[in-house]
């Protein structure tokens, strides 16, 4: 059997899933809005570098993307003047391009930009076109007065949101003109405000300058300044970016150290040069292997794992909840407790060990009840799909496993080259892998009258040993959430499953929701202490 069958295929095991492919198109879509102007050649020393402004309204440059030492993308941005009634703005037009390779599928994934704004960089109006699956979720966003106004589409759903906007609030390069216009030198610190894309709202980047290091460049090493940055999405969340800057406070690479992802200023023609995606592939090569299988499989009703985070602390990226308990056991290590849970069979239900999160236990919101643009469980085609799911049944749980079990059959055919399908693009091909499984769950159980949400985590892969990202669903039954997985059709989940967050998937919660992934990408280590 094909691996990609034998980890999220047919055998049942589930498996790393598409989004991981979208965790790194977003936060490539942040790392670049903290950056400043091109170098002209790559193999130029900064500091010979032409003299650029923030008064500069014609610029392009080029940013060749690497993963794991694989080049997977580049980005293009083009700055040009604009007059429109009576008064000079800039327009900013960026690209990200992602190509990355996954069970041996390959498949690029696309942000493209454009954004309008004073020549004191505040946000006037944007348009955002992401390209992730079949079909393009579009957004445009414009201020008016104290408000910024975000109209999304996807699939024929537009919904829209009104946020607070600050007078003089910042745009996609605030960052960028903000360095350039006062660089900073070691020991400086300053935030800035920052509008960031594909979440469209406006995030708090807080910058430090460290020292000055040797710093290697396609053509050769120069000495830059080591900026940090920490765009804080919310209080629990928030991207860390390193930042290379020569003198003049123009950034000339920039580094995530989570994903081992770095962007590059060079020459067009090695940014458009051929990927080496193949090089590196997103499911394989981020599965965290275990010295020892877990007894039982997704059979087993409790595990106790050791989990280490390098460099972090895993109580603070592992969900307390019903099911899952997590206790410090110090240096960067927990003690995770899963427990299945089954309204069905009450004797799985150990007691919990610590008291269950008041966020992720606490009631569905609106947001878990309704349609929004990747879960539209108001279209016909998914309101006939979830009758004929439910049948004539009445019980919640039943429906609920019910749906599961229509969606496993239903998708029939594996598809890893989707990023974050719709559940309406699902409901029409019927294929993709567990984020498809997810949404398509999700939106049967909302039509179906049971709130749903995603889970966002990591699942055990038998064939593979070791644990892989996923995202399965929950539902809320009898006070309670409970979850089910598609991809495996279990009627309900065992301890083969590790939660880091959940979502409504509702507006920006769509990309907040695989953030944690971010936070725990190749720095994880899983140990299996006991299972029954």
């Amino acid at each position: 059997m094909d691996m990609a069958l034998r980890i999220a295929g047919r055998s049942g095991q589930g498996g790393p899933c598409s989004w991981m492919r979208t965790v790194v198109l977003i936060v490539l879509a942040v790392m670049p809005v903290l950056q400043v102007q091109a170098i002209a050649r790559a193999q130029e020393p900064p500091a010979s570098s032409p003299a650029q402004t923030t008064s500069t309204l014609n610029e392009e440059y080029w940013e060749a993307i690497y993963l794991k030492g694989a080049k997977v993308g580049y980005s293009h941005t083009v700055v040009r003047p604009v007059e429109e009634e009576g008064r000079l703005l800039s327009r900013i037009e960026h690209t990200d391009l992602l190509s990355l390779s996954r069970f041996g599928q390959t498949h690029e994934s696309r942000i493209l930009l454009v954004s309008f704004e004073t020549t004191l960089g505040e946000l006037v109006r944007f348009e955002c076109r992401a390209e992730l699956g079949s079909t393009p979720l579009e957004s445009r966003g414009r201020v008016a007065g104290s408000e910024l106004i975000v109209e999304t589409t996807t699939a024929g759903k537009q919904t829209a949101a009104r946020q607070p906007w600050p007078a003089g609030g910042g745009g996609f390069r605030a960052v960028a003109r903000s360095l350039a216009d006062q660089p900073l030198e070691v020991g400086d610190s300053r935030q800035v405000q920052e509008m960031m894309p594909l979440v469209n709202r406006l995030v708090p980047v807080h910058l430090a300058a460290v020292r000055y290091e040797p710093t290697r460049l396609p053509g050769g090493e120069y000495r830059l300044l080591r900026v940090e940055a920490r765009a804080q999405l919310d209080p629990q969340q928030s991207i860390e970016t390193i930042l290379w800057a020569d003198h003049r406070g123009r950034i000339i690479k920039s580094r995530l150290d989570s994903l081992d992802q770095e962007s590059v200023r060079t020459t067009s023609d090695i940014a458009l040069a051929p990927s080496t995606a193949a090089d590196f592939d997103l499911g394989l090569d981020t599965t965290i292997k275990l010295s020892s299988a877990l007894p039982g499989g997704h059979s087993s009703s409790q595990a106790r794992y050791r989990i280490q985070l390098r460099d972090g602390d895993p109580t603070k990226v592992f969900l307390v909840t019903d099911a899952q308990q997590v206790r410090s056991l110090g240096d960067h290590a927990a003690e995770v407790i899963v427990t299945a849970r089954h309204p069905a069979r009450p004797q799985s239900q150990g007691p919990p060990a610590l008291a269950p999160g008041e966020d992720a236990c606490a009631a569905p919101s609106v947001d878990d009840r309704r349609a929004n643009h990747f879960i539209q469980c108001d279209d016909p085609r998914i309101v006939a799909m979830a009758k004929e799911a439910a049948g004539e049944r009445t019980d919640a749980w039943e429906v609920a496993v019910a749906c599961e079990q229509y969606v496993h059959r239903a998708i029939t055919r594996q598809n890893y080259s989707q990023a974050f399908a719709t559940a309406a693009e699902v409901a029409e091909t019927r294929q993709g892998d567990c984020t498809e499984h997810a949404v398509l769950l999700a939106a049967l159980a909302r039509a179906c009258g049971l709130p749903a949400r995603v889970a966002i985590g990591l699942v055990y892969i038998e064939s593979e040993q070791g644990f892989g990202y996923h995202m399965w669903d929950e539902v809320w039954i009898d006070d309670h959430w409970y979850a089910l997985d598609a991809t495996l059709a279990r009627a309900g989940i065992g301890a083969g499953h590790l939660q880091l967050g959940y979502s409504s998937l509702a507006g920006d919660s769509a990309f907040l929701s695989v953030l944690p992934v971010a936070q725990v990408l190749g720095r994880l280590s899983i140990e299996v202490v006991e299972a029954h």
